[in-house]
């Protein structure tokens, strides 16, 4: 009959129309501001965990940017050769504030590291 990850035609008739739906409902664009506390705390956290990182691996990159998607999420992401920390108390206190970390070793034999802040920004209804 139907493969298992394939719809029958019916059901995605529904999907498409239950998509149609939520397009023309969307808005079409909307206004983001920064959620000055969250902010606030994200960024400490990303200062002390920089220095961290930093104390231990001067050369690492770092880069700090809000996530693509929704542009709500403050990312940071660090690309160095190694990843060691000393201060595992102390690191794990800066750590609190992040919602996600992520560790992924690339082929170029480095490591890169990421933190996501959720709500760092919040996304407010557009101006009319």
């Amino acid at each position: 009959m139907y493969e298992e990850n394939e719809l029958d035609p019916e059901a995605n008739a529904a999907l498409e129309s239950l998509m149609d739906l939520l397009r023309n409902k969307m808005p079409k664009e909307y206004i983001t501001m920064l959620n000055m506390p969250r902010y606030s705390e994200a960024m400490q956290s990303i200062s002390k965990i920089v220095a961290y990182v930093k104390d231990d691996c001067p050369d690492a990159d770092v880069e700090v940017s809000f996530d693509a998607l929704t542009g709500t999420s403050l990312c940071l992401k660090i690309i160095a050769d190694e990843f060691n920390v000393y201060k595992i108390k102390e690191f794990c206190e800066a750590l609190k504030p992040a919602n996600t970390m992520c560790v992924i070793p690339r082929l170029d034999s480095t490591v890169e590291i990421g933190f996501t802040y959720e709500d760092a920004k919040i996304p407010m209804p557009p101006i009319k």
